[in-house]
């Protein structure tokens, strides 16, 4: 088996799970998102894709589909969560998905990007339920981060499964914030995976410190 626990999140495969698995991913343990950092196997920051020579951009990778949640507004001194529902963002085929990137701009606390949806609405708006939580595809605590695995290694997509995002945004500033929230994933030819990959995310939602101790 394979693990890797730092700071809030776990990756963890040994050949438990497979594309049979419901959405691919293994079950979260429940409770709301907290602040703590975040680890998980590869590379983390930066925003992904690299200019050609000469200035000239590099063309699309076949492979990476992009999902972009709709513009939202925080106030000063607000706080949201805002949530909204994607089709399947690999046309509805399933997809062995070795990389995900995420980017959000200032502001940002953290994101969930959970399978399955929860609604008919592909529009963003105010999550009804801020403590929900379920299995993940994509976690970030920080506005850019990337998850890459390693070779043979890859979480599983079904292609009748369908994505929620969830942003925490909080507005510690006097002036309005203009949010975006986008997320990339990048597929793997199925044939070269070995373990199949879930994300487990774990919170301490009670922190008792006595007097006099650190």
């Amino acid at each position: 088996g394979f693990v890797a626990a730092s700071g809030g999140q776990v990756s963890a495969s040994g050949g438990a799970l497979g594309p049979s698995s419901v959405g691919g991913a293994l079950p979260s343990v429940g409770g709301t998102s907290g602040a703590g950092g975040q680890d998980t196997i590869g590379s983390a920051g930066g925003i992904s894709g690299a200019a050609g020579g000469g200035g000239t951009p590099a063309p699309p990778d076949p492979n990476t589909v992009s999902i972009k949640m709709d513009p939202f507004t925080v106030d000063p001194g607000g706080e949201v969560f805002m949530c909204q529902d994607f089709d399947n963002p690999f046309g509805g085929v399933d997809a062995a998905v070795g990389r995900s990137e995420s980017n959000m701009t200032a502001g940002s606390h953290h994101l969930h990007v959970y399978y399955g949806t929860d609604g008919t609405s592909r529009t963003a708006a105010p999550c009804p339920d801020p403590s929900e939580f379920r299995p993940m595809i994509h976690l970030a605590t920080i506005s850019d981060f990337v998850s890459q695995y390693p070779p043979g290694m890859a979480a599983t997509l079904k292609g009748s499964t369908g994505l929620r995002t969830q942003a925490h945004y909080v507005n510690t500033t006097a002036d309005q914030l203009n949010a975006e929230v986008s997320v990339k994933f990048t597929k793997v030819d199925p044939s070269t995976v070995t373990k199949w990959v879930g994300q487990m995310h774990f919170n301490r939602t009670v922190l008792s410190v006595p007097p006099g101790m650190g």
